[in-house]
């Protein structure tokens, strides 16, 4: 009988996409998947783990720190986790999802990721003799299953970290320490079936200098399947790499959802997700656009994904959809090419910054556009406004906070 050995984590809600790379990321990333607060890497020799920290105005870190204009900034740092003498025959993406992607980024077509493909899961095919991996996530939880078939040897499979200190604490958990927070390997479980019955394994974390592997002080019956259950933990984390502040959501009556927010350009690689065929597949210039997502019912599909906007700053104030399955969204623009389909010029005004960072030079309209039910067409778009600024509903340090229009 061919004995088993299964790594594994802890079940949550919805399945989360791993992309391919086909050019847009550097040629050893193999595929990528966003966490709330992260980015996981697969690699042929392991994964990285690209953790952000929201939106900064001040202060300053000793990660990595991307301010695009000078008076934002997002705070992220990368932890490996680095597979030991490990030569794996391959990575293939398992369970193709009908969402792909498109990456255009920069003047060079070669970089550009055309079409890319999502999946559920990832195999790692034989780092070492007899043991694969498979990763995969739900929600805010990395997954990852060891495999080991006859012949195999769980002991050989030992790992590190760089770029962080880690270190086994009392309570037999990994805790990864990085300067957004820690990322915790809590402590796992192990259980085999055997004759129908649930039997539970001693299993620990076990740490060689710096390399970490599992141990089973009082061993196992090889001749069943072994499966042990820890859970990894993004913890302390806030933001993503893209959408990094939500403004409104809705939902229509076959019970899908939307939700709008602003996305900056291609931050050190990472870039919203837009679709293919969507009404905007590249972002427009500004400080800000505004990023659509349009889900199934069960919130595990991505339906669409677009950009919306121009030149200047845009931001989301409000979604509506109609009978149809039309999407309506007004908002604030300080585009003067805003996509509009009513022959209507930008007016504009003074220049505002209502919130630190959000920046409308020229002034401001008030914008309503109407995206098709499949998000490839822009139905209607015009601005609403006149000579001064329209569509302010803040302004940082002020008294003023009320919905209101200047012109």
């Amino acid at each position: 009988m061919v004995s088993c050995f299964v790594l594994c984590t802890v079940q949550a809600m919805t399945q989360v996409p791993f992309i391919e790379n086909r050019g847009q990321w550097p040629s050893q990333q193999q595929y990528r998947a966003h966490f709330p607060g992260a980015e996981v890497i697969l690699l042929k020799n392991g994964m990285d783990y690209i953790l952000h920290q929201g939106m900064r105005t001040k202060g300053t870190t000793a990660h990595r720190e991307i301010a695009p204009h000078g008076n934002s900034q997002i705070r992220a740092t990368g932890v490996g986790m680095r597979l030991d003498n490990a030569c794996p025959s391959g990575v293939a993406g398992e369970h193709v999802l009908p969402t792909t992607y498109n990456y255009m980024i920069g003047s060079d077509p070669s970089r550009w990721g055309i079409a890319s493909s999502a999946f559920t899961r990832v195999h790692l095919q034989e780092p070492w003799p007899h043991i694969s991996m498979v990763a995969y996530g739900n929600g805010s939880v990395l997954e990852y299953d060891w495999s080991v078939g006859e012949g195999g040897d769980p002991s050989v499979i030992r790992w590190h970290y760089e770029g962080a200190g880690a270190s086994i604490d009392e309570d037999g958990n990994i805790r990864i320490s990085t300067g957004l927070g820690e990322i915790v390997e809590g402590r796992p479980i192990a259980y085999q079936f055997i004759r129908g019955r649930r039997v539970n394994v001693n299993v620990g974390f076990y740490q060689w200098d710096h390399q970490f592997g599992f141990v089973f002080p009082d061993g196992y019956d090889s001749c069943e399947e072994l499966i042990v259950d820890p859970m990894l933990i993004f913890s302390a984390y806030s933001g993503s790499t893209f959408d990094n502040w939500g403004n409104s959501a809705t939902y229509d009556n076959r019970g899908n959802t939307y939700s709008a927010g602003i996305t900056t350009p291609d931050l050190g690689g990472f870039s919203y997700p837009v679709t293919n065929g969507s009404v905007q597949t590249l972002y427009q210039g500004g400080d800000w656009d505004i990023g659509i997502m349009k889900f199934d019912s069960a919130g595990s599909q991505l339906l669409y994904a677009t950009y919306l906007g121009g030149n200047g700053t845009e931001v989301p104030q409000s979604l509506v959809v109609n009978t149809t399955g039309d999407l309506v969204v007004l908002g604030t623009t300080g585009s003067d090419n805003f996509p509009v389909t009513s022959g209507r010029k930008f007016e504009g005004g003074e220049d505002v910054e209502p919130i630190q960072g959000i920046r409308y030079l020229g002034g401001t309209d008030l914008f309503v556009a109407r995206l098709s039910a499949d998000g490839t067409r822009l139905v209607a778009g015009t601005y609403l406004g006149g000579s001064r600024n329209d569509g302010i509903n803040f302004i940082e340090g002020s008294m003023f906070t009320s919905f209101h229009t200047e012109s």
